[in-house]
């Protein structure tokens, strides 16, 4: 039976990945936003991680270094924004994508997170089906097309491209 979730904290030590195995850490503080993203997960080659807040977040995002994180925003103590900000101010996780999943839809708060280093900015649809189709839209994306920095080795010595 595959693990498709593991419920953390920092205190508690998860099931290390196989070698194939991607990491995303899924943060929430929502229950039952929470049940419904766990009822989308669907790929068996990926370890998921859950954090109910942004120090537990950080935490785990520092530990087990996710090829992806999904974060919410509103959060009681470290806000999604403020993860944001500790995230792409540390040169260990600079790179790490980060997929923003909101309820809300105000302009401030998208533009704050795409000003703060999220990568794309999603927000939560009302049907549990809406809510699948986009999670299978992130998954195809985030950890199948797009390439992750750590993936691309860079030469210092390579001409820049024009």
């Amino acid at each position: 039976m595959t693990q498709k979730a593991s419920i953390c904290s920092p205190t508690v030590q998860t099931r290390s990945a196989s070698p194939r195995q991607r990491k995303v850490v899924v943060v929430e503080d929502n229950d039952a936003d929470l049940d419904l993203l766990l009822e989308c997960f669907d790929r068996a080659d990926v370890q998921y991680l859950i954090a109910r807040n942004g120090a537990d977040a950080l935490s785990l995002i520092r530990t087990d270094g996710p090829d992806l994180v999904l974060l919410d925003l509103k959060m009681p103590g470290l806000s999604g924004h403020e993860v944001l900000r500790t995230i792409r101010s540390d040169s260990e996780l600079l790179h790490t994508p980060i997929v923003v999943l909101s309820h809300s839809d105000a302009r401030r708060d998208v533009r704050a997170a795409y000003d703060l280093g999220a990568n794309c900015y999603f927000t939560k649809p009302g049907s549990f089906r809406e809510l699948k189709a986009m999670v299978v839209q992130i998954q195809e994306f985030w950890l199948g097309i797009a390439r992750e920095p750590m993936s691309v080795e860079v030469s210092v010595n390579r001409p820049a491209l024009s």
